[in-house]
């Protein structure tokens, strides 16, 4: 389902660096199963300082986040950020269980509250992946068929302005043919 509109991207991947090699083998998976996946550590510009513009550039770019949390996860200050900008961008968020057995107790517990989320590190690993594609392509297709409305939206507002000013044109020219 990979996205072609340039520069965009079906996935964002948000986890802590703790969990590197977890994360990059679902990424692989996801690349494999034709999704566009962002992930800092192979689209970061080099030498660029600014962190938190390429990131959120990044965010904004991409359809949904996947949260991949743990106790690392919880205890950093640029995980927590980049969270909070998904939410405040009203991202689909779907939360990716990264350390066995981990439950949030911090910011974390509030801001996740009672989602339903989907842990890859149990027995279940084949079930809970499944359900992971299937969220995340319910995901990109509900923002997809929400695009299609707006952009359907779009063109009949404008063709209703474009008939509108015709009107006001046609009007307009007869009144000025009338007072001759």
């Amino acid at each position: 389902m990979s996205n072609t509109q340039a520069n965009q991207f079906d996935i964002f991947i948000s986890y802590s660096h703790e969990q590197s090699r977890l994360v990059l083998a679902q990424k692989e998976k996801l690349v494999a199963a034709d999704f566009s996946v962002w992930i800092d550590n192979e689209n970061q510009p080099v030498g660029d300082e600014s962190m938190p513009k390429w990131l959120s550039s990044a965010m904004i770019r991409s359809l949904t986040v996947l949260v991949f949390f743990s106790k690392a996860y919880e205890a950093s200050e640029n995980c927590q950020c980049e969270l909070m900008f998904a939410k405040s961008k009203k991202k689909p968020i779907i939360y990716v269980r990264a350390e066995a057995h981990f439950r949030p107790e911090e910011w974390l517990c509030f801001v996740m509250k009672n989602a339903i989320y989907v842990d890859l590190t149990g027995r279940k690993y084949e079930e809970q992946w499944k359900c992971l594609i299937e969220r995340i392509n319910k995901g990109i297709d509900s923002l997809n068929s929400e695009m299609r409305i707006t952009r359907k939206f779009l063109s009949t507002f404008l063709l209703v302005i474009v008939f509108s000013i015709k009107i006001l044109i046609e009007i307009i020219l007869k009144g000025g043919q009338n007072s001759n």
